[in-house]
């Protein structure tokens, strides 16, 4: 049950960066390509932390190569991301991209041999279907076709990270992976750091000290919870820690209406009765798929 545990509280703390990053886009910062570089920038900074921290094991050229997928992959779920939700609004987005723990489930199996009796399927089927219920708004009808096409390859290629870590996960230390995967980012964060690193640096020059605390906090977080959710995918299965990770839109919702109560203004959650109706509806969900799933 370790693993279960570990996939909540990484669940948690992103979350909480969700929070944070709603806040910095409604008020601070309006090209979500700045929050992408700045993930980028803190996993290798990160990296680095690790490098003169902890003992690194080797991998092979083979390995190094699927470390580079799964870093390439990871930056890749935020820029197709990006694509998405400049196309659509951010709530007709984000419940696409909880249909990602199917995707891993036919990975895995292909690719890891991660079978499992229909009963598990069935709590991980019940996780995502609670996950975009709890997501959506009362509707749910996206316009642009480009938006679905790029919220299902984010799902996708959140997918190849997962299943690649894992992967990486049969053959070295959490420590190490989390190492090489951040440099795996590479490849595609420094073409985004030319065309786009202007955007960030005026960011921080007209927001002041304020835009870096934020920015920290958030990729704090989240950087946590990837180190939280590798290390649990390191004693537990990809298709099951990933489908607990579903929880995550339920706790956003929950410090969402905390911080609406406590801070009114700071962010909007529109709760109507029928909303609750729909929310209840999803705990029920995610409740029913933890217990089959656990």
């Amino acid at each position: 049950m370790w693993w279960a545990i570990l996939s909540v509280a990484a669940s948690f703390c992103w979350a909480l960066a969700n929070v944070n990053d709603k806040f910095i886009l409604s008020h601070w910062v309006k090209k979500p390509i700045v929050n992408v570089l700045a993930v980028g920038l803190t996993s290798l900074l990160a990296s680095v932390v690790v490098y003169f921290t902890q003992p690194l094991g080797a991998l092979t050229w083979f390995q190094l190569a699927v470390a580079i997928v799964a870093g390439t992959a990871y930056i890749a779920t935020n820029l197709l991301y990006f694509e998405a939700v400049k196309r659509e609004e951010i709530s007709r987005v984000v419940p696409v991209l909880y249909l990602y723990p199917l995707f891993v489930a036919g990975l895995a199996a292909f690719f890891l041999g991660e079978v499992f009796l229909p009963a598990k399927y069935v709590g991980v089927f019940l996780l995502v279907a609670g996950a975009i219920l709890v997501a959506k708004k009362k509707r749910f009808r996206l316009k642009s076709k480009k938006a679905i096409a790029f919220a299902v390859l984010a799902a996708m290629a959140s997918a190849v990270d997962v299943v690649s870590v894992k992967y990486l996960l049969g053959y070295a230390d959490y420590w190490t992976v989390f190492f090489y995967a951040s440099l795996g980012g590479l490849p595609l964060l420094l073409p985004l750091l030319v065309w786009h690193g202007h955007k960030l640096a005026r960011t921080v020059r007209t927001r002041g000290a304020k835009i870096v605390v934020g920015l920290g906090a958030s990729n704090a977080l989240n950087t946590l919870a990837t180190l939280l959710f590798i290390a649990a995918t390191s004693s537990g299965y990809a298709t099951l820690t990933s489908a607990l990770g579903s929880v995550q839109p339920l706790f956003t919702l929950l410090l969402g209406v905390g911080l609406a109560r406590l801070w009114p203004g700071a962010i909007r959650e529109n709760l109507d009765h029928s909303i609750l109706r729909q929310k209840f509806l999803a705990v029920c969900l995610v409740i029913a798929g933890v217990v089959l799933i656990t």
